[in-house]
């Protein structure tokens, strides 16, 4: 009585693979020399993007275009901002060279939904000073302490990465180490995050 199962060879599991797309510019790497964007053009954006500003009450621009036929209020958009040209910092600090000293930072702004009245200095008529936003002398100097954190953590070796061959895995080590990374090496303009997600996703 030979069942015919037990001529069947057992037939592997396949594994499951899981395939991930990165937005690349300003979120694995930060830079875009592509599209002729420094580390830091790239960095000056990034701080220009979360410094929020009023927009101007008696702004045509906005009221012609934040209105539909039945006079309902629509969201704000980027067509609807990029004429603007604002003159105060979303807590009422002015844009202006006067306002450019540590007692009256704005705070920066991470949130999904933009504050009423407000929207990204990075959104208005202003957007092409963006890759200079902190600048001497430019609307964000004020910022320029932060922008220095930012570089000095982006080009730090704060964390060891190296990929091993054999396993394909990559590993992480921290360290208290505070030397940087020559602006020759291949990870010189990417986030660390991005390492720590690719580690996580292996856990």
């Amino acid at each position: 009585n030979n069942n015919a199962d037990d001529y069947t060879a057992p037939q592997k599991k396949e594994k499951r693979h899981l395939i991930l797309h990165f937005d690349i510019n300003e979120t694995i790497l930060i830079g875009d020399e592509a599209g002729g964007d420094t580390v830091a053009d790239c960095l000056n954006k990034i701080i220009a993007k979360n410094a929020f500003v009023q927009i101007p009450p008696n702004d045509i621009q906005i009221s012609n275009n934040t209105h539909d036929d039945d006079n309902n209020t629509k969201p704000l958009s980027i067509e609807s901002t990029k004429l603007i040209v604002p003159t105060h910092f979303w807590n009422g600090t002015p844009i202006s060279k006067a306002a450019q000293c540590e007692s009256s930072v704005p705070p920066l702004y991470v949130g999904w939904e933009w504050p009423p009245n407000t929207c990204p200095y990075y959104r208005t008529s202003f957007k092409k000073k963006a890759k200079t936003f902190t600048n001497t002398d430019q609307d964000g100097y004020m910022y320029r302490k932060l922008y220095e954190k930012l570089e000095d953590s982006a080009s730090s070796n704060l964390m060891e990465v190296h990929s091993t061959s054999t396993s394909g895995t990559i590993q992480t080590s921290s360290t208290t180490s505070t030397s940087k990374l020559p602006k020759s090496h291949a990870f010189y303009n990417m986030i660390p995050s991005f390492f720590y997600t690719l580690v996580k996703l292996q856990e």
